[in-house]
């Protein structure tokens, strides 16, 4: 009974009664933890999100606090550091909490791509897609579904007198009454699928939920595939269109790159100076005017045009510093 507690979800009744159990008056409460997950009245997750963002900051925030006592962390050791203390906190509960509220998922992406710039030493104006191509990491959006789907792999392996499997199966005949469910919720998170490209614009990369895909757990597993599928070619999308990320777009790898999102070698320079100073011409968050000028201050508010950023040194033969190596390599 001191454990028992209950909730109305949706409108309050002017007069909603005391329940009682055994004679015992049972507490109402807005928000409950269950298993985990926080259920809240007025927005079911939003509570649960909230929580894990600020539990997941925080221990971004010690992660970093220890380069005190050791120096900057390097890149591979920081991204390790983030799949073992942070990234389970940004991904908990997320085979159940579909992300199909865009504005609680944004809480923990926050706290995602605040990691990432920091442990690459970029400043908050970089874009954000280098962020996961040189790093490997998955943008979380993409992280969090296919975690959902390798979940509804298993469940579509358990035997059919499992109750998980018979609680799919009655969430597959809800979706395909069109009414509400987990599956239903699953097919539009896949369908509202986009990649970051910068604070306020996103890529649509929609996968399409079919029902062959819940027919088996192999067809769940190629459902992953596709999604991660499109979350490579959303990252190339947005690298082939952005003017900044020329470097990236022309770049080439010996032996040929597997996958657009991956750690990059020179991640592993070790002096920090240096390492940083080549990731911010890389991903064109650097000190030059063709990218400082890009911004506006409080002589010009709108910044100064891309054809208006000339070099000092070159601006007859080469009006672009960033074009010409030798003019930014001396």
């Amino acid at each position: 009974i001191i454990k028992t507690k209950w909730s109305i979800y949706g409108r309050i009744p002017s007069n909603p009664g005391i329940l009682h159990i055994n004679h015992e008056p049972i507490e109402r409460v807005d928000t409950y933890k269950y298993v985990g997950i926080m259920f809240s009245r007025r927005s079911l997750f939003h509570e649960h999100y909230r929580a894990k963002a600020e539990k997941a900051q925080r221990i971004a925030n010690v992660s970093f606090a220890v380069q005190t006592h050791v120096g900057v962390i390097p890149p591979y050791e920081g991204k390790r550091l983030y799949m073992a203390r942070v990234d389970p906190h940004l991904v908990f509960g997320c085979e159940v909490v579909l992300d199909v509220v865009t504005s609680s998922l944004r809480l923990l992406e926050d706290v995602q791509v605040a990691y990432c710039r920091r442990l690459l030493g970029l400043t908050s104006r970089c874009t954000l897609v280098p962020l996961f191509t040189e790093t490997g990491i998955l943008p979380l959006n993409y992280r969090r579904v296919v975690l959902a789907t390798k979940y509804l792999s298993y469940l579509l392996s358990l035997p059919p007198t499992h109750y998980a499997s018979s609680a799919l199966r009655d969430s597959i005949a809800l979706a395909q009454a069109h009414q509400p469910s987990w599956t239903a919720d699953l097919a539009a998170v896949l369908d509202a699928l986009s990649t970051p490209a910068c604070l306020a614009q996103r890529v649509p990369t929609p996968v399409q939920l079919h029902w062959d895909d819940l027919s088996s757990s192999i067809a769940a597993a190629q459902l992953e595939e596709r999604i991660v599928s499109a979350c490579h070619n959303g990252l190339q999308q947005v690298v082939n269109a952005a003017v900044r990320l020329r470097l990236l777009r022309t770049r080439h790898s010996f032996p040929p790159a597997p996958s657009i999102c991956q750690f990059r070698p020179y991640l592993s320079i070790p002096t920090p100076a240096h390492r940083k100073a080549l990731t911010r011409l890389i991903v064109s968050d650097h000190p030059l005017g063709i990218e400082r000028l890009r911004h506006g201050d409080r002589r010009r508010p709108q910044g100064v045009p891309r054809h208006l950023r000339l070099c000092r040194f070159w601006i007859v033969e080469r009006p672009f510093a960033i074009d010409w190596p030798p003019a930014i390599l001396p």
